[in-house]
């Protein structure tokens, strides 16, 4: 199926280029973006929205085959760890959508 395997390829792309931090592609060090460097601040609606903003930003330079649809931030307080949903479409047919789940 054609269409599972290209959405399986844009979710891989997606994740390697959230996960990704700035500076450690030698030949592009504008890949990527800087979630790692924000979820170790406290979590606040102003960090939260720098997270959203940092994820949106690489996605609309790296991969403008996507659009992201919504980001919500979590943080487990137990475990100190932050959760990243990113509910994303194709901007060639909007119908195709699905999400990934990141966990630092």
């Amino acid at each position: 199926n054609q269409g599972f395997d290209l959405l399986t390829q844009v979710k891989s792309n997606l994740i390697n280029l959230i996960l990704t931090k700035k500076g450690e592609r030698i030949m592009q060090p504008d890949f990527g973006c800087d979630v790692h460097r924000l979820v170790f601040e406290a979590i606040t609606d102003d960090n939260i929205a720098n997270i959203k903003g940092s994820i949106t930003s690489a996605v609309k330079t790296w991969l403008p085959y996507l659009n992201i649809l919504d980001v919500n931030i979590t943080k487990d307080e137990d475990h100190n760890t932050v959760y990243a949903v990113v509910k994303f479409g194709l901007t060639n047919n909007p119908t195709v959508t699905d999400t990934v789940t990141l966990k630092f």
